[in-house]
């Protein structure tokens, strides 16, 4: 019987290992992107007929947080900042309904201080059967990135002799830090 132990233990590593889901592949740069200050506001946010209710400090760090997931780790030395008004929602009481946010998004180059679409980009995301608010954000900031993706070429392109601008945040709470001083001794 211990002769088969090492068996057993090997085929039941296997099909714990099985059930683990895949790593995701790193995320493709969007040019020479890098994420700078990511402003999100819910002022107004219009409440869907049926859904539940979310204060709009919620619904802005929701927002907020994904969008910070999904596009803060990439590394270009473009800086670009994200304004984006959450205009509309729909959350599901029961938690199986459907979730839907709508957002308007503005997109700003530092270098030239310019924003570089001249009416809001429109995001309508959707997340069929699944009303969490966390997981509907997720869809949006995927959507967003889709955007971001359809502009790689023009908004994002590395442009020749851009020096890379000091600009950092906190891995934990996507908060921008300030730039250590100089020494001044």
């Amino acid at each position: 019987m211990l002769r088969f132990a090492p068996l057993v233990a090997a085929v039941t590593l296997a099909a714990c290992s099985s059930i683990l889901p895949p790593a995701e592949p790193e995320p493709e740069a969007i040019g020479d992107f890098r994420l700078g200050f990511n402003l999100v506001v819910a002022d107004g946010a219009q409440q869907a007929a049926g859904s539940g209710e979310v204060e709009e400090d919620r619904l802005a760090s929701a927002v907020r947080a994904a969008l910070e997931q999904r596009l803060g780790g990439y590394d270009g030395d473009g800086l670009y900042h994200l304004g984006v008004r959450i205009e509309g929602y729909t959350l599901g009481e029961d938690g199986t309904s459907d979730a839907l946010l709508l957002l308007a998004v503005n997109v700003w180059e530092d270098a030239t201080q310019e924003k570089l679409n001249e009416t809001p980009l429109r995001v309508s995301a959707l997340n069929p059967g699944n009303s969490n608010l966390e997981a509907v954000a997720a869809v949006a900031a995927g959507e967003v990135d889709a955007l971001l993706r359809t502009n790689a070429g023009t908004w994002f392109a590395p442009k020749e002799g851009r020096e890379r601008v000091p600009f950092t945040r906190d891995p934990l709470t996507g908060q921008v830090l300030e730039p250590p001083a100089a020494d001044q001794s």
